[in-house]
């Protein structure tokens, strides 16, 4: 049985192409379709050019060593290292985390955060810091190519996020924007 509606390779590219100039709720509401689609056919999409030669094989492994750093802290369920094209550079995710519904929400956090920004006369955001009953979502800037995402369960300690735990994070960022 098929649950929605089936594109075309042409489709595809035509939507693809479109949202380049256009916002994931205008293309969204231009071709009816969802945003998790959306993001799975981008992240899915030909590597751009400046995405093929953001890390070197070298610097690879070192970015894999320091999510893996993020991801030992107490209470961490996810990390992701996004491209600011929304591809995914590195990632560790618990079992049952679905790496392109992180990057799905990561990219509505981030084109929400930037455009109540752009009202306000703010520049980009440097961190987005989303605390819920059962867990915390986490986005810090790794340098203008990338993204840091961290999701914390319920049982972290707020207060251990924001003192330690986001020293930690913000030493393994810079390491990161280093590399890239």
């Amino acid at each position: 049985m098929s649950y929605g509606k089936r594109y075309s390779d042409e489709e595809r590219e035509k939507i693809l192409e479109f949202r380049k100039t256009h916002t994931y709720k205008e293309t969204m509401a231009a071709f009816g379709i969802s945003q998790m689609t959306l993001f799975r056919w981008e992240s899915k999409a030909t590597v751009k050019p400046d995405d093929s030669e953001l890390t070197t094989p070298d610097a690879q492994e070192d970015i894999n060593v320091l999510i893996k750093v993020v991801k030992f802290l107490e209470g961490v369920k996810a990390v992701a290292l996004v491209a600011a094209s929304g591809k995914p550079i590195a990632s560790e995710l618990d079992p049952g985390l679905d790496e392109y519904r992180v990057l799905a929400l990561t990219a509505a956090f981030l084109a929400v955060t930037e455009r109540a920004g752009n009202q306000l006369g703010f520049e980009l955001p440097k961190m987005i810091l989303a605390n819920y009953e059962t867990g915390t979502f986490m986005i810090v800037g790794a340098g203008p190519k990338a993204a840091l995402v961290v999701i914390f369960d319920a049982l972290a300690d707020f207060a251990q996020i924001i003192a330690p735990d986001l020293g930690i994070i913000n030493r393994v960022k810079e390491e990161i924007t280093a590399l890239l």
